[in-house]
C-alpha cells in the first residue's frame, strides 16, 4: 500500500470502496464497542467484534483482512501484545490501536515500541477517534517494530 489513497477519499469522511473494508474490535466487554462501532460506521467502515485473542487471531487469518484493529489492553486469554503479534503475522498488516482504561506511561511506551500504531485512553470522542483512524489508514502502514 503506498499512501492508502487508493482506498479512501481523504476529504471529511473516510469512504471505502465497495470492497468490504472492516475494522476488528477486540474487547471482552460490550459497552466500549458500541461507541467505537457507531463512530466507525459513520465513517463507512464496518466492524467485527471478538472477545479474546484466539478469536482475533482467527479473524485476522480470514481472506479479507481488516483495515484496522482496535484492542483492549487485557483480554481473557492474553493481552494487546498477543493481538499485535497476530496482526503482524498477516499480510497486509493492519495498524493496531491499543485502548487502555488507565493512563500508564510505561504501557504507552511499550505499545508504541512494539509496533502498534497508537495508544489511546477513553473516553473516545468521535473527532479524536476519526483523526487517529484516518492517520493509521492513510500513512501507508505498516511500520516495523523498533528494536530495543
Amino acid at each position: 500500500m503506498d499512501s492508502g489513497s487508493e482506498y479512501y477519499d481523504v476529504n471529511l469522511r473516510l469512504t471505502p470502496r465497495a470492497d468490504g473494508l472492516w475494522a476488528l474490535l477486540v474487547y471482552d466487554e460490550e459497552e466500549p464497542v458500541r461507541a467505537v462501532e457507531r463512530i466507525l460506521l459513520d465513517q463507512g467502515i464496518s466492524t467485527r467484534h471478538v472477545r479474546n485473542c484466539s478469536a482475533a487471531d482467527a479473524a485476522l487469518r480470514e481472506a479479507a483482512s481488516p483495515v484496522l484493529v482496535l484492542t483492549d489492553t487485557s483480554l481473557p486469554d492474553g493481552s494487546w501484545a498477543d493481538v499485535l503479534k497476530a496482526a503482524c503475522a498477516v499480510p497486509p498488516r493492519p495498524p493496531v490501536i491499543v485502548v487502555s482504561r488507565l493512563v500508564d506511561i510505561q504501557l504507552y511506551v511499550d505499545v508504541l515500541e512494539s509496533g502498534a500504531y497508537d495508544f489511546v485512553v477513553p473516553p473516545l470522542n468521535s473527532a479524536g477517534l476519526v483523526h487517529i483512524v484516518r492517520g493509521a489508514i492513510l500513512k501507508g502502514w505498516p511500520q516495523q517494530p523498533q528494536s530495543r
